[in-house]
């Protein structure tokens, strides 16, 4: 048996819009998807997703269900196969049902406790002899009565355990206190102590509106920490919650726009200004799992950061977490502030208007992409172009196939003066299309009597690339298919590849640094980009993301070698050509060589 609640989480993570557009091809049609029905024959769509909803419904032969129902029909699987399906998409494990329950029972305890310390915190902003302090500076923030409401927004009061005594008070036992992450122990072992002391407290909600963990903001602007976190928990992940969404699609299911922002207040002082659709992340960069549960309220983000150099970093690692899940219909901006100002004083300065045109007239994806890859200095000579072009390949791989993905390859021909299909040649870039001859390759095989140019340089960035995934998680080589080993340990550009896929199979206790040092002593590589890309992309993501990778280096190791068998039909007869030779070529044009 499948524990409800663990099912209830699978379907709170996976996103019905992927699930179902990664087996037929969706089109937007206004808030909703459309598609030909794939579990009956029809010419026109009758087939509709509802992604608020997470639900689908054909309106012809009225299958529907949730992303569960759609899998076990279009894979033709039983339920605890779906289940465990999706549940590996996003990274879970399917529990024993006996272990679940144990585990949801801790959670509801840890609930209930976040919650009491909530209505505690919440009290004291109302009741507590010193509250004045707190109501003065969310007075001098501007916070009225009303926004402090809507968020929540508490009061810790001074003094180590004021907290403990309440929930000693409800007998609330203080070890699992520990474990929600609004007291600590002492040293000692034996006494307790109140995490948040005199701040104000902000507290944070999943997206079904529990409270799962709290910030605190001192009173004073020389106090340190000025913000602090609850710790992790087990229903506590930074990386996995984004302040403020809750509170956002709870005043509307559906937005046009939302904008991140850095920090509690900035989403307090805006909203307190009529913007209402500010979230923020939790102290650590966005994440691709994070956009793209933004996406599911809003087709449209703008990312806000200060105009300084952490602001610019801040933004380049937000726009490698948005590649991966920027389909079609779905937009990203990029907003930077003028020096010295944040969301919070820039819209007390100048109001809500011209806040609304800064948004209106920030950076898009496509202006931003290129700001990062063009160097400053010397982008029009052939050297910057070049570092340009490299600097651009990793990061278009990222891209879903769309249109998205087609305008930046294609600007960034017109940028270099390549043509876009040697470009991407060039780069490693995965075609968009499938592969097929064009016109003036076809004559060349119908000739058989002229060379075909052999591309060099392809494997190796893909190749580096797969090496940078496996040494950050060497247990995706786990389970790597013996023919994509064959076909790799044949090249010698992939050669280092394969050596450290089999090292990661058969070596006992392996972890990322050992790896690290594998590749430097043995392999003399020593990739680069590690912790960038840790942060983009989580485990599953990964995973999907290595098993393209091998894919795309297959394909392009058969694309060169249709290649060399091209240039040398004119040496050799079809009758010479091995079986395997004519399906290599059969594949080039799509037609039997016989």
């Amino acid at each position: 048996m499948i524990p409800p609640q663990f099912i209830d989480e699978v379907l709170s993570r996976v996103d019905l819009v992927d699930v179902i557009g990664a087996r037929i091809e969706l089109k937007r049609t206004g808030q909703r998807f459309s598609a030909l029905c794939p579990f009956h024959d029809e010419r026109s769509p009758s087939f509709s997703v509802n992604q608020d909803k997470q639900f689908y419904h054909c309106f012809g032969c009225k299958s529907s269900g949730n992303a569960i129902k759609f899998i076990m029909e279009f894979d033709r699987i039983d339920f605890p196969a779906a289940v465990k399906s999706l549940s590996e998409s996003v990274g879970l494990k399917v529990p024993t049902e006996e272990n679940a329950d144990v585990n949801q029972h801790k959670k509801n305890r840890l609930y209930k406790i976040l919650e009491e310390a909530n209505l505690f915190y919440k009290t004291n902003l109302r009741e507590h002899p010193k509250k004045q302090k707190a109501v003065a500076y969310l007075k001098r923030r501007s916070v009225t009565g009303e926004v402090a409401r809507d968020f929540g927004l508490g009061y810790a009061p001074p003094g180590w355990n004021s907290l403990v005594a309440h929930l000693e008070q409800k007998e609330i036992n203080l070890d699992e206190g520990t474990e929600a992450g609004v007291i600590g122990r002492k040293d000692n072992g034996h006494e307790f102590y109140d995490r948040f002391r005199d701040r104000v407290t902000f507290p944070i909600l999943d997206i079904r509106g529990r409270v799962i963990g709290f910030g605190g903001r001192t009173l004073d602007d020389d106090g340190k920490p000025k913000y602090l976190n609850s710790p992790e928990s087990l229903v506590f992940q930074k990386s996995n919650e984004i302040y403020g969404l809750y509170e956002v699609r709870k005043r509307s299911h559906r937005l046009d726009l939302i904008m991140v922002v850095d920090g509690y207040m900035d989403v307090v002082a805006l909203s307190q200004n009529k913007i209402g659709f500010s979230v923020a992340t939790l102290g650590t960069s966005i994440n691709s799992q994070q956009i793209k549960a933004i996406f599911r309220t809003a087709p449209s983000i703008v990312f806000c950061f200060d105009g300084d150099l952490a602001g610019r970093n801040a933004a380049s690692k937000a726009l490698k977490a948005s590649l991966p899940v920027m389909e079609d219909g779905l937009s990203a901006k990029f907003m930077f502030l003028p020096e010295g100002e944040d969301p919070d004083s820039l819209v007390r300065k100048e109001g809500k208007e011209k806040m609304l045109n800064r948004i209106q007239e920030s950076k898009t994806l496509t202006e931003f992409f290129f700001d990062e890859i063009e160097p400053k200095e010397s982008s029009k000579t052939p050297e910057g172009l070049a570092a340009a072009a490299k600097k651009a390949a990793p990061l278009i791989n990222l891209l879903p196939k769309g249109v998205l993905r087609e305008i930046l390859i294609n600007t960034l021909a017109e940028k270099t003066g390549i043509d876009s299909d040697m470009l991407q040649n060039r780069l490693g870039i995965e075609p968009t299309a499938p592969e097929s001859l064009n016109q003036s390759q076809a004559s060349v095989v119908n000739k058989i009597d002229q060379p075909f140019p052999l591309p060099k340089g392809k494997v190796l960035p893909l190749t580096q690339q797969a090496i940078e995934i496996l040494i950050g998680f060497p247990e995706l080589g786990a389970n790597i298919e013996q023919s994509i080993l064959n076909s790799l340990s044949a090249d010698p550009e992939t050669k280092p590849l394969f050596d450290l896929l089999v090292w990661t199979r058969d070596s006992e206790d392996v972890d990322r640094e050992s790896a690290l040092i594998y590749c430097r002593e043995k392999l003399n590589q020593s990739p680069e980009n590690l912790v960038p890309r840790e942060m983009v992309l989580s485990l599953g993501e990964l995973s999907r993301e290595f098993e393209d990778v091998l894919k795309k280096i297959t394909i392009t190791q058969e694309g060169f070698r249709r290649s060399e068998l091209l240039s040398n039909l004119s040496k050799k007869s079809l009758q010479e050509l091995s079986e395997e030779e004519k399906r290599i070529l059969s594949n080039s044009y799509k037609k039997p060589l016989r």
